[in-house]
């Protein structure tokens, strides 16, 4: 029977190649093209025909794989047709399969009986409709192109690889190097933590000691294996281990630095031991629990050195406190004596002036002139015996009589002893320079006493100067507010300064300047019970300058 024009034209479709190639007619291998041909690409090898009972299936080019609207479509076969061609026992026909609108003349007709159609072939394939101008795609030529795209994506992922690979090593060399580093440092910090001068410790919460090194077994006389997660209060006085139970409960419950100080418990030929405790909490990677880290400090030196001054101090207290009772004995038997001594001497004293003035008055007349003279003498150096005896009196009572503190005008009392001692400045060139004083808190009577003496002292010792200046007022000198009496009067030798304010002392001849030596000594005294001291400076011919204070004036005026 004579094939039809759609099934030729099907054939004519997959076996037509382009121009310039050679034509496939057999499975022979292919032919090289001749020089004029189109390039084409390179194909990998033919795999072997697959057997007869399961042939693979036909990989059709690209142009049989259209859309149906434009192409002709085989009709299948059924099962038992397919078995009866294999047989050979009958022939199977196809169905005639309308025409296309595009191509109405084409009819569909059945191959030749004498070539039946396998199973594998006998598939719904697209045929697309060409003209005679337009030649498919090679078959070699389409399967060229998912080779080549294969290779390229093989090649990509090849060079892909490869960069992982070295990204891997680098990374690989990095993480050597930091574990290398690592281990480095962590081999100095455990020779630095074994060989530290200071004793170190680990424990945890229960104080259970979990590291500790070389200079705490020395410090606790003990092995290190031995010690490990031994309870340090093993270690410690029974006075020492509540409070430390009291630090370690302190540094979990706060973070921050604790300090503690507690006693070692002594051992056999051992002295007792003392340590300061600085501990922290510690949080590591490699520990499960937090951890308090303690240095302990060994200060049992220190705490010697303590008691021995404590010793010392109690002892020189002791001593400190029998020397004063002694000299508080000795003052008030001093001022018991001089108290005595000035009444026992007043009467006699008084004796002796009264009887040398009956001489003098009333054997004026028939007594020599050399004898009456000695009387004058005699009745002068009385009359100093009893100022001296009333300056002793005065002086003794100072220790005996309790201050009566009140606030107190002092330019008023400026005032009182200026009219005191008037009779002194009497016909004499003096300019007062006085600035105003403050009201404070002082002893009314002992401290006119003190403004007494001063203004007599310038007085005296400014007598060659015509005129005398004395100027009182007050300034501040060494961060303490002060009261300052300056004359222009002769000075005094500042190597001698040590014995201006000493009882009895005096720096100028009794043939220059009268006086007993108590005035400033009383000064120093009364100042000394206000809280207060009293200094000088003065230059020889250049006169003298005597500041003092006390806390009352202090309290007074601002600094």
């Amino acid at each position: 029977m004579p094939a039809s024009p759609s099934w030729t034209a099907t054939v004519a479709s997959f076996t037509r190649t382009r121009p310039g190639a050679t034509r496939r007619t057999t499975r022979s291998p292919r032919r090289p093209a001749s020089s004029t041909s189109a390039p084409t690409t390179s194909k990998p090898a033919r795999r072997p025909p697959a057997p007869a009972t399961s042939p693979p299936p036909r990989r059709w080019p690209a142009c049989a794989r259209s859309s149906a609207a434009s192409c002709r479509v085989f009709p299948t076969t059924t099962p038992t047709s397919i078995r009866a061609t294999r047989a050979g026992t009958a022939s199977t026909r196809f169905p005639s399969t309308p025409a296309s609108p595009a191509s109405p003349s084409r009819t569909s007709t059945s191959p030749p009986s004498s070539r039946s159609i396998p199973a594998w072939r006998a598939l719904r394939l697209p045929v697309p409709e060409m003209s005679d101008s337009a030649s498919p795609r090679p078959r070699r030529q389409a399967a060229a192109a998912p080779v080549a795209d294969r290779s390229q994506i093989e090649r990509k992922l090849a060079d892909d690889l490869h960069t992982h690979q070295i990204e891997l090593q680098m990374q690989n060399q990095e993480l050597t190097r930091a574990k290398n580093e690592l281990e480095q440092s962590r081999a100095r910090y455990f020779e630095l933590f074994d060989f530290a001068p200071v004793a170190y410790l680990t424990c945890n919460a229960r104080g259970s000691i979990q590291a500790l090194n070389l200079a705490a077994t020395e410090l606790l006389h003990v092995d290190r294996q031995r010690a490990l997660q031994t309870p340090l209060t093993a270690y410690l006085e029974e006075s020492s281990k509540v409070r430390f139970r009291h630090h370690l409960d302190s540094v979990f419950q706060n973070p921050e630095k604790h300090t503690q100080e507690l006693t070692l418990a002594a051992k056999a030929a051992q002295a007792t031991r003392h340590v300061h405790l600085v501990s922290r909490l510690m949080r590591g990677e490699l520990s499960v629990e937090p951890l308090c880290l303690t240095a302990l400090i060994d200060i049992t030196a220190r705490k010697q050195a303590e008691q021995e001054a404590e010793r010392l101090t109690h002892i020189l207290e002791q001593r400190v406190a029998q020397r004063t009772a002694e000299l508080e004995e000795s003052n008030r038997d001093l001022e018991a004596f001089i108290y005595s001594i000035s009444h026992d001497l007043r009467a006699p004293l008084r004796n002796m002036a009264g009887f040398a003035a009956i001489i003098a008055e009333d054997y004026a007349g028939r007594i020599p002139a050399e004898v009456t003279s000695h009387v004058q003498r005699i009745l002068h150096g009385n009359e100093k015996m009893l100022r001296l005896v009333d300056d002793l009196l005065r002086f003794s009572r100072l220790g005996r009589t309790p201050l009566a503190v009140v606030p107190t005008d002092l330019n008023q009392l400026i005032e009182e002893a200026r009219a005191e001692l008037a009779a002194e400045a009497h016909g004499r060139e003096i300019v007062w320079r006085t600035s105003p004083l403050p009201v404070a808190a002082c002893d009314r009577a002992l401290m006119r006493q003190v403004f007494v003496n001063l203004i007599a002292n310038a007085l005296k010792y400014s007598r060659p100067r015509r005129p005398a200046i004395i100027t009182i007022g007050t300034e501040v000198r060494q961060a303490q507010p002060m009261i300052f009496v300056k004359d222009n009067g002769v000075g005094f030798d500042m190597r001698y300064y040590d014995k201006l304010f000493g009882v009895f002392q005096r720096l100028h001849g009794p043939a220059e300047f009268e006086g007993n030596g108590v005035g400033l000594a009383m000064i120093a005294r009364i100042l000394h019970r206000h809280g207060g001291a009293a200094h000088a400076e003065a230059r020889v011919d250049q006169g003298a300058t005597f500041w003092f204070t006390f806390s009352g004036l202090s309290e007074s005026l601002p600094r």
